[in-house]
């Protein structure tokens, strides 16, 4: 879960989640705007790109997740929109 700051409870089966293995974890301190900004402005700059290892369709992301788990070299893109 990314973007939620506060005010939001959830009422969770734990039990279920215990059966299942399921990991959780927070995101937190990803830094201010400012930040992000001028960061875009070197990623220009400097015409860095990210490595993409796989591009799949919404309809394969399981096969893209799947992918992931293989381990991939770079991105793993799932395209939502064609």
């Amino acid at each position: 879960m990314i973007g939620v700051l506060r005010g939001v409870t959830s009422n969770i089966d734990l039990f279920s989640l215990f059966q299942k293995k399921v990991i959780f974890r927070g995101i937190g301190g990803v830094g201010p705007r400012r930040a992000f900004e001028e960061m875009n402005r070197a990623l220009s700059q400097f015409k860095l790109r990210p490595v993409i290892d796989a591009v799949y369709p919404f309809a394969d992301a399981i096969s893209a997740f799947r992918h992931l788990e293989r381990g991939a070299f770079g991105k793993v893109v799932i395209r939502v929109q064609a």
